[in-house]
Formats: structure tokens, sequence, C-alpha cells
């Protein structure tokens, strides 16, 4: 494909009513659009690329609630998702291939929907991520030097998860407690191992579960290019529990929210006392915030 055909293809923010596609205008009639109030919505254009093939869609924010409207033939598919019904926002990038996926409550079935987009047009989606995140947060202004102290500690064993974990932390949080995880590999042999985890680092603020974690390349011979931030907002969380495994070494957290989304990550048996001051952490954020 040439790069004028991939640019075509490119994600824009759509600012006014007028450069919405003519397909979609009828979505916004009952919609405030004056342009100082027109909602933060952006236009994925088709994309026939077999990895990264989608139809014409819409995203766009009105009334703390997420709208995804998809082109599909000559209708339009409609996915909602409340802000308070949202369990779970991961937002990845690996090289030019970045994405979205949206877990959550959406007309009472728990679902996630996964948005493709070039990483060119990365800023697009960290801002809408932040929009769900903090609703009444204008810009997202980068947390204080005093409160970053904290991850200090990241930064003098991985300064790619630091410079990451910093980078998605906002000026309106609290960190409470957050926990390095190294690489975890599995020996299978005497000559060969699988990687069970891949770096990354678990962040408890105040407001929300961070998790930001290297992609785990499924070559053995590549490196880990990419990163993948998953946000799971405190109130939603029902349940977080510790399982061992002697076989693998090593310790499973296991996060659930409340409408049975669950995700799980690894811990090495060293990391014990770093997850138990986790959890009682988060039980008294827990309780705090209930």
């Amino acid at each position: 494909m040439s790069s004028s055909n991939t640019m075509r293809t490119w994600e824009v923010l759509i600012d006014s009513y007028v450069k919405l596609p003519e397909f979609f205008k009828q979505v916004f009639k009952n919609i405030n659009t004056a342009e100082e109030d027109f909602p933060y919505t952006v236009y994925l254009p088709k994309d026939k690329n077999p990895f990264t093939k989608r139809n014409d869609t819409i995203v766009s924010i009105v009334n703390e609630r997420l709208h995804i409207y998809e082109k599909v033939n000559d209708a339009i598919n409609e996915v909602m998702f409340d802000f308070k019904d949202i369990d779970c926002i991961e937002r990845g990038c690996v090289l030019l291939h970045s994405w979205l996926k949206i877990t959550g409550l959406s007309e009472g079935k728990l679902i996630s929907y996964k948005i493709d987009f070039n990483t060119v047009t990365e800023k697009l989606f960290k801002d809408l991520v932040n929009l769900i995140r903090f609703p009444n947060l204008k810009y997202a202004r980068l947390m204080d030097t005093t409160e970053l102290s904290k991850l200090d500690y990241i930064n003098t064993i991985n300064y790619k998860i630091y410079s990451y974990s910093i980078e998605c932390l906002t000026k309106t949080e609290k960190i409470v407690c957050s926990i390095f995880q190294p690489e975890i590999f599995r020996r299978i042999n005497r000559f060969s191992k699988r990687k069970l985890s891949p770096n990354y680092s678990i962040i408890l603020t105040d407001k929300e579960l961070i998790v930001i974690k290297e992609e785990q390349s499924k070559s053995k011979t590549r490196e880990n290019y990419g990163v993948v931030f998953s946000f799971l907002p405190i109130e939603n969380i029902n349940k977080i529990s510790l399982e061992s495994s002697e076989e693998e070494k090593s310790f499973t957290l296991r996060i659930t929210t409340l409408s049975n989304y669950c995700s799980e990550l690894y811990y090495s048996y060293d990391n014990e006392a770093n997850i138990e001051t986790l959890l009682k952490n988060y039980n008294e954020s827990f309780y705090k915030s209930c």
C-alpha cells in the first residue's frame, strides 16, 4: 500500500458537525453540535488492510458516555458504554500498530470492544482515554514531582517501564503504592525456558489500578518493542485475590470486577511482601471509596 493510501486510513479528530462524514451526521442530529461545545469525536476511516481491517467508525464522548458507531453496509451499529460501567481501558502500542480495548457493561452485558489505529494518531486516543478516566479534567496535567518520586526505584531498574508509568499519571491522583515485576521465565528443560510474564509495573492510586506491561513478543529473537496500559477504576473492582503456584514458582494476582471481568498478573516469590502491601493498601483505599 502506498504512503498516500495509508494516510487516507489515518484517524482524524472531528471538531464540528460539518466535518462529520455525511453518513454519520444522522446520529448527531439530536446532540448539541455547536462548534464550541462539539463532543470529543474521532473518525476512523475504513481500512482494508488484513491486519487492521475495519469499517468506517466514529468514536464519540457525550454526557459521560462512550458511543461507538460502525458503518456496516447501509446501516449503523452502535455500542455504548456509560463511564461508570467501564471496568477496564486497555491502550496498546507496538511500533506502528496501536489499539484501544474497552471492557465493561453495555446494555447489561459484559463485552469488550477493540479499535485498531495507527500509532501516528496515538495522541487522539490518549486524550480519549483521559477523558474517560477523568471526565471533569479538561487537560491531563502530569503528576507533580514529589508524588512521582515514589516511582524513582523503578527508574533504577527499568527506565522504559518507569517512563511509561509517569506518562499516564495525572495531577488529580495520589500514588498509594506500586510494584515492579521483572520478567518471569519457566524452565522447560535443561536447555530451554519460556517467558511466563514480561516486565511490568502495577500502580495503585486513590482512583484506579494501573498496569503498564511490555508487549510480550511471540518471537524468541525480537525485543519487546511495545507497551500495554490497563486502567481499572477502584470503584468497579470487586475482589483482588492471590494464588500460589509451586510449579511456576510464582503468585497469580487475580483482579475481578463487579461485572465479573477478570485480569491476572504473575508475580515471583521474591515479590511476596510487596504484594501483601498492595493488598493491604487496596483494601484500605477501597473501603474509603465506598
